[in-house]
């Protein structure tokens, strides 16, 4: 490459409109750089190729590990609005910070990408130049199993039957139970699990939880309710099922997420039904509902900063033992109590 279209940090300063300083403290992992800043600056210098300051000397590249992020999502901008996302950068970018290790963050579409070039049909577009790939979201099963042939992977929550990767998981089964223990012990004995569709893991590991709870906390299973088919792609199209479960007696709703419990405290406000002076209700993932701040849930807080950070050392240990049997890692999280669980209201009865 000439000297006149060689990439700089200039370049990439011009780019992003930050100062030529902020760009190289980001490329160094500056903690002191916001994790969303750091995002979109190993973004940028991947995608214009930027290779370093090639000219003034040799830099301690020997030994080197690259490993890319994969967000499932349209663009940065799905990354800086998602909480979760962020939290995983946040976790991961600290975690480098003492290796010799290039962070790669790219966007692929949700249902992934697949292109006829580069290694075992992955392109490097889609997946960078990493030794090691860390993929976040729903991305599609077959391009985690093409992805898996040329590279270790390690899956952030979702778990890819099938597919050989190393996952770090959510604490899903003892976060949930936990929170069917706190009604329990405010007196309810009628609980509805409410939850997404069952293609995602952690929706099967979380009404794991729920069951699991129930038994543990003396509930008769038979006087629970599970309900799987009012969300549709993560939007509520059927409010019908939760006053329908009102009308059979029930006390609380467990939700499969804060985003899921956010839906169901819309509807119960809607008909005016007061949380928790009728119903209670918990969420799960501590992130609440962005921009409605309404409502301070009782949930489960997964430490997705911790899970970013073993993500990067599960990426790293596979590295230096390709062969060894995948591995499964749960973060330990912990129980939040919000103000929308309380005991029972003698005010609500069977319908």
């Amino acid at each position: 490459m000439s000297r006149s279209n060689r990439v700089t940090l200039a370049t990439i300063s011009r780019e992003l409109n930050i100062s030529t300083s902020s760009v190289s403290r980001a490329l160094r992992n500056d903690p002191l750089i916001h994790p969303e800043t750091r995002a979109k600056v190993s973004t940028i210098a991947a995608r214009l190729g930027y290779q370093g300051r090639s000219r003034r000397g040799p830099q301690n590249t020997v030994g080197r590990r690259n490993i890319s992020v994969l967000f499932a999502g349209n663009s940065l901008t799905d990354i800086k609005n998602s909480v979760i996302t962020m939290s995983y950068l946040q976790g991961m970018t600290s975690e480098i910070e003492a290796t010799n290790t290039l962070l790669n963050v790219h966007v692929v579409p949700m249902e992934g990408t697949v292109k006829k070039s580069g290694k075992n049909g992955v392109s490097t577009a889609t997946h960078g130049e990493g030794d090691a790939v860390i993929i976040i979201g729903r991305h599609d099963s077959y391009f985690v199993t093409k992805l898996s042939q040329g590279f270790p992977v390690v899956s952030l929550v979702r778990a890819y039957e099938g597919v050989k990767h190393d996952l770090v998981s959510t604490d899903d089964v003892s976060g949930v139970s936990q929170l069917v223990k706190k009604l329990a012990d405010l007196g309810h004995r009628k609980l509805a699990w409410a939850s997404f569709e069952d293609r995602s893991s952690y929706s099967h590991s979380r009404r794991a939880g729920f069951l699991e709870g129930c038994v543990s906390s003396g509930l008769d299973l038979s006087k629970q309710e599970l309900i799987h088919s009012m969300f549709v792609d993560w939007t509520l199209k059927h409010p019908e099922y939760i006053l329908q479960a009102l009308k059979n007696g029930v006390t609380a709703f467990v939700a499969a997420s804060d985003h899921a419990a956010y839906e169901i405290s819309r509807i119960l406000t809607e008909n005016k039904i007061s949380i928790p002076g009728d119903v209670s209700l918990t969420g799960f993932d501590a992130i609440g509902e962005p921009g409605f701040q309404s409502l301070s849930f009782t949930t489960y807080d997964p430490n997705f900063v911790e899970m970013g950070r073993v993500a990067i050392r599960l990426a790293l240990s596979r590295l230096e033992n390709l062969s060894a049997a995948s591995l499964n890692v749960t973060v330990r999280g912990r129980l939040v109590e919000g103000s929308t669980t309380g005991p029972v209201s003698g005010r609500r009865t069977k319908a």
